[in-house]
């Protein structure tokens, strides 16, 4: 009886693998112009980077970029998106640089010129030396 349920249950595979689609070169091109964009960024990216674990994000990312152009391209634009998304994220997180000092010292508005010799030749106060206190006198003890 079991193999009677389990035979009717059973259904064999009748289809085939789907006719395979020729790629459109227009979207090929179109994906290769955006996928080099993309690397661009991520060299861009890469060339003012010292942190490495940042460096190792954008190299996976570079190659998941170079390597979504063998997709198919529904899920190589989901991939670019994500690659794109996560560009932006990197580019959040870089380190601000300053080029140039917010103030330089002694032009106007800057920080006072500070020489060195100056500090040293500022007489330093003498402290008196502290004078212990005497204890106090102890409590007379009541006679019993």
């Amino acid at each position: 009886m079991l193999w009677l349920v389990l035979a009717c249950t059973i259904v064999p595979y009748r289809g085939g693998s789907p006719a395979p689609v020729a790629p459109d070169p227009v979207a090929l091109a179109d994906a290769g112009a955006a996928t080099g964009q993309l690397v661009a960024n991520i060299d861009a990216l890469l060339a003012t980077t010292d942190d490495v674990d940042r460096r190792d994000r954008l190299v996976e990312l570079r190659d998941l970029a170079l390597a979504a152009d063998a997709l198919d391209p529904a899920i190589r634009g989901r991939v670019l998106s994500y690659v794109a998304r996560a560009i932006a994220i990197e580019e959040r997180a870089a380190p601000v640089s300053v080029e140039e000092p917010l103030a330089t010292p002694g032009a106007p508005g800057g920080a006072p010129i500070i020489v060195e010799e100056s500090i040293a030749e500022a007489p330093i106060p003498e402290v008196p030396a502290p004078t212990p206190e005497p204890p106090p006198a102890p409590a007379p003890v009541p006679a019993p």
